[in-house]
């Protein structure tokens, strides 16, 4: 069965015992997910006032404005692969002091997401959170969320020694750290080209779509296997056999 092809109703259930014998999950023992507008759907725009707080940052650092403060964000970001990387490899940024002041954003609209917390209590495998960002925005987010002991672990930017997704270093630092075996993991993110460098080490593939090109850039690569509009509906059509 091919990975992109519906599972069919194995009449199990919600028992553990859940994927039939042909399905190409059931091997899978680890599920590592992206934070921002992957668990969680992009429509709250945490991401959006994370990027305001980096613009900030840069504003009062090099006092300009702040549409040439946006242009160098966007600069950074496309160049590193994050703007932290770019303010750290061009002017030597301290990291936990950038991180901690843009992630400091107010989550008051965060609600608990009920139907995920009992998707992800239906699934019996071991996940771990794997961002670009940092541990304590995802600890409050998870929070919020009310879905943060369902999380071994959560894998940010300062284990990664802040060499962010899609460089490979992370995906083999995140192995080794947690004992995974890329051929029995399975990898959700919004941006596909943060799923090629998981694929080519083995691993399944989740795109969680959207409208913005950029991250759709590569969406139609052989190595993402599967594209959803959220993790709820992978887990209901091919965990859960929900339709």
């Amino acid at each position: 069965m091919k990975p992109n092809q519906d599972i069919p109703n194995n009449g199990f259930g919600h028992s553990t015992d859940y994927l039939a014998v042909d399905n190409p999950l059931r091997d899978i023992d680890v599920l590592l997910f992206d934070l921002d507008n992957t668990i969680y759907p992009n429509e709250l725009g945490l991401l959006d006032r994370v990027e305001a707080r980096m613009t900030e940052f840069i504003m009062d650092m090099f006092q300009i404005d702040v549409a040439t403060a946006k242009e160098l964000r966007t600069e950074y970001y496309h160049e590193y692969g994050t703007t932290l990387r770019g303010l750290m490899n061009k002017h030597k940024v301290d990291p936990e002091a950038f991180l901690a002041y843009v992630h400091e954003i107010d989550r008051s609209h965060v609600d608990a997401d009920h139907e995920l917390e009992e998707l992800l209590s239906m699934i019996p495998k071991r996940k771990v959170i794997f961002t670009n960002g940092s541990r304590r925005h995802a600890e409050h987010t998870l929070g919020k969320l009310g879905i943060n002991h369902h999380f071994e672990d959560i894998f940010d930017i300062t284990a990664a020694e802040y060499i962010p997704k899609p460089n490979a270093y992370p995906y083999q630092k995140i192995c080794e750290k947690h004992n995974i075996d890329p051929k029995r993991a399975i990898m959700f993110d919004d941006i596909a080209r943060n799923l090629l460098p998981a694929a080519d080490i083995g691993m399944t593939t989740v795109l969680i779509e959207s409208d913005n090109p950029r991250a759709m850039e590569f969406h139609d690569d052989e190595r993402i296997h599967f594209h959803v509009v959220s993790v709820v509906e992978f887990i209901k059509r091919h965990f859960l056999n929900i339709s």
